[in-house]
């Protein structure tokens, strides 16, 4: 049977092997989290239109235009949400 003082050891030994365990998950959460949102959220060009709430022929328009930039996916065209932002403040000063 165990002492006091060496059951007292065995646990706070095992605490602080979870207490590093868990530091280095959290380290890899971050990682994950900082990774999403360095993503940028595109969205189709429908999509763009229904949020700002104009129609399909305006958003080519403003493509046209070059006040929209977009980003090409094989055939596909999206706008990046941060730049329907930009779009936007710029609107709106």
């Amino acid at each position: 049977m165990l002492e006091p003082n060496e059951v007292t050891l065995t646990v706070l030994s095992q605490l602080s092997s979870l207490v590093d365990r868990l530091k280095v998950i959290t380290e890899k959460l971050d990682v994950k989290e900082k990774h999403r949102e360095s993503v940028t959220e595109l969205i189709s060009t429908d999509a763009a239109a229904r949020s700002l709430g104009i129609s399909r022929t305006k958003i080519w328009d403003l493509i046209a235009k070059e006040e929209l930039s977009t980003v090409r996916i094989g055939r596909a065209r999206r706008i990046a949400r941060r730049e329907l932002e930009r779009f936007i403040a710029e609107a709106t000063d």
